[in-house]
């Protein structure tokens, strides 16, 4: 398929597929690409909502200098999980959504689902200035073991569904020479009364040494809208952002970012940097929002 050669069909699998074992994280996202490579670095930009977080992740890969022939061509996946709410009533593209995808088993992006797909999410996937094109995706629940291949961390968050998008290359070091940006909307869950935006930071096979910590490489920037106030809870950090302003945190692999979201009627701008949180606020169960609600 050109300079890139990429697939992204996460149909039957090849024996080229079971191969490759890279898994990005899209705010998509953080991630690494195969035992070779490791992301070098991530910019993710959410921008909260009363009822929505869009997103847009940049990332670079490199080569690990502790494996074998680090130079030699290899084949290599790219995993992206998105994290889409099981109930938000105010958000009409929740429902058709799942009602377009009513069926696990039958995820395919085509004439017939295309549309609730694109009002719900909207994702787009681009390896320098190509988009990388998608026919299905994976959907991921807590009670479906076929998904092996699945950390635990992807699904096990009560309200949320973990969809997974595979892109497969014929060289690896496609990865290493572009940028790859991931840009998408992400509706919020909503159920007893709380609004809510979920994220997952995956960082496998960094080099010894190198922490995500280093706000120079690795940084997510959450930004709250005019409309809204945000309580954001982070690998042990915990912060209020007020309607208009923004925080910076470094993330963790596999420590979640939950925000929860209040909306206001007349937002005024608050004193900018964090204010303490005194409490985080409860989890809802999942009984709080039945999945695949109408």
């Amino acid at each position: 398929m050109g300079q890139f050669d990429s697939t992204a069909d996460n149909g039957g699998v090849t024996e080229v597929q079971r191969r490759c074992n890279a898994v990005a994280n899209p705010l998509s996202i953080a991630s690494i690409a195969g035992d070779r490579l490791y992301i070098a670095s991530e910019q993710l930009t959410v921008t909260v909502s009363s009822n929505r977080a869009t997103l847009r992740g940049v990332f670079r890969f490199n080569y690990r200098q502790d494996v074998p022939s680090p130079g030699q061509k290899s084949q290599v996946g790219l995993r992206v999980p998105v994290w889409f709410p099981e109930l938000n009533p105010e958000e009409r593209s929740v429902a058709e959504f799942w009602k377009a995808f009513a069926d696990e088993r039958h995820t395919e992006v085509n004439a017939d689902t295309k549309d609730a797909f694109e009002r719900a999410l909207a994702l787009r996937v681009f390896l320098a200035d190509r988009p990388l094109e998608f026919k299905r995706f994976a959907l991921l629940t807590p009670h479906d073991y076929r998904m092996v291949w699945a950390p635990p961390e992807w699904r096990q968050e009560p309200g949320f569904c973990c969809l997974a998008f595979d892109f497969y290359f014929q060289d690896d070091s496609v990865l290493v020479q572009n940028i790859l940006t991931i840009l998408w909307q992400q509706p919020l869950l909503q159920a007893k009364g709380e609004r809510e935006f979920y994220y997952v930071p995956v960082f496998e096979g960094l080099p010894k040494g190198m922490p995500t910590t280093d706000k120079g490489r690795y940084l997510v920037t959450i930004t709250a809208d005019s409309g809204c106030s945000l309580t954001v809870s982070s690998a042990g950090e915990k912060a209020t952002i007020e309607p208009g302003r923004s925080e910076v945190f470094s993330p963790r692999h596999h420590q979640a970012i939950r925000v929860m979201v209040t909306t206001r009627a007349n937002p005024q701008g608050g004193a900018k940097g964090r204010q303490p949180v005194r409490s985080e606020t409860n989890r809802m169960s999942a009984e709080a929002a039945p999945r695949r609600s109408p």
